[in-house]
C-alpha cells in the first residue's frame, strides 16, 4: 500500500512526470491500481502478455540481471562441464503447488553426477534470516510437511541449499538445470531461462512453464520439456550420448535471445527502447 500511495503522491506533485514504468516481475502485481487511479502506466514485465486483464510488454529484466548486473559472467563460459543435472529452488512452500513438484520430478531421480539443492525452512531462503530462525523454521516443515522433508533431506541427490550470493558459481559446471513453473499460482515467467543459457545450461523445462509460449517458443520446448523423472533422465542420456546436439541446442537458443549481442550492445538497446516511448 505504501509503494501505492508513494508513486501516486509523486505523480499528483510533479510537473514533469508524465508515464509510469512499472516492473513487474509477478503478475499478481498490482498493476491496475495506476490505470483506475488515472496514472499513465506502461507495465513492463518478461514477455508481452496481454492475456485476461493483464497489459505487458516486453522489456529485457532477465538481461539486465543475467548479462549486465552478473559481471563475473559476462565472459564465455565453458561448453565442457564436469557436472550433469542439477535442480535449485523452494520446495516446502505453503503457497502454490511446488511441493507437488519433488513427487513428479526428482523423488524417484537417480542419475549420477547431479544434485538437487533445496532449502529445508519453511517458506524462505534461509541466507535472508539468523540461524535460529532458519532452525525454528526447518521445525515448522518437518511439523507441516514432515513426510517431504524426509524424503527431500535423504535422497541420494540432495546436496543442501545454495546462498543466492553463490549460486551462478555453484551451478556453472552442469550441463542442464531444471526451470519449474513458478511459485505463484498464477502462471508466469521468470529470471532462469537467461540466467542458465548465459551458464551454457541447457534449461530442462516443467509443462506448466510458459504454456502459452511467451517467452519459450514452441521448437524449443517441444525438445525440452519434461514431464517426470523418467523424462528427466532420458533427457541426460540423448543428449550427453549426442553431446554435439547438446551444443547446437544451446548456440541456437543463445542466438534466439541474442545473449552476447545484449551484452555487448544493452546501453543502446535500452535508448532505442526508451527513444520509441518519447518519440
Amino acid at each position: 500500500y505504501i509503494h501505492l500511495k508513494t508513486i501516486e503522491h509523486l505523480v499528483a506533485n510533479s510537473k514533469c512526470l508524465k508515464k509510469l514504468y512499472n516492473i513487474i516481475i509477478d503478475p499478481t502485481n498490482m498493476h491496475f491500481y495506476f490505470k483506475n487511479a488515472g496514472i499513465p502506466t506502461k507495465n513492463l514485465y518478461f514477455a508481452d502478455d496481454f492475456r485476461g486483464t493483464r497489459e505487458f510488454y516486453k522489456f529485457p529484466l532477465a538481461e539486465l540481471q543475467h548479462l549486465v548486473s552478473d559481471k563475473q559472467y559476462n565472459k564465455p563460459n565453458d561448453l565442457n562441464k564436469t557436472k550433469d543435472f542439477f535442480f535449485a529452488g523452494a520446495l516446502l512452500l505453503t503457497k502454490g503447488n511446488r511441493r507437488e513438484k519433488w513427487n513428479q520430478f526428482f523423488k524417484d531421480l537417480n542419475v549420477s553426477n547431479s544434485s538437487i539443492f533445496v532449502p529445508l525452512a519453511l517458506n524462505i531462503m534461509p541466507t535472508k534470516y539468523s540461524k535460529a530462525s532458519v532452525k525454528k523454521r526447518e521445525a515448522q516443515s518437518i511439523e507441516k510437511f514432515g513426510d517431504l522433508y524426509k524424503s527431500i533431506n535423504t535422497h541420494k541427490m540432495y546436496k543442501g541449499s545454495i546462498e543466492p550470493s553463490r549460486f551462478n558459481s555453484v551451478v556453472k559446471s552442469y550441463k542442464y538445470g531444471m526451470v519449474l513453473s513458478c511459485v505463484s499460482s498464477n502462471d508466469s515467467l521468470n529470471f532462469r531461462v537467461i540466467n542458465y543459457l548465459n551458464l551454457n545450461i541447457l534449461p530442462f523445462f516443467d509443462p506448466e512453464y510458459d504454456q502459452k509460449y511467451l517467452m519459450v517458443p514452441k521448437q524449443f520446448q517441444d525438445v525440452l520439456v519434461v514431464n517426470n523423472s523418467d523424462d528427466i533422465a532420458n533427457k541426460i542420456n540423448f543428449f550427453n550420448t549426442n553431446d554435439d546436439l547438446r551444443k547446437e541446442l544451446l548456440a541456437a537458443m543463445r542466438d534466439y535471445y541474442k545473449i552476447d549481442d545484449f551484452k555487448s550492445d544493452w546501453k543502446n538497446k535500452l535508448n532505442e527502447f526508451f527513444e520509441k516511448e518519447f518519440e
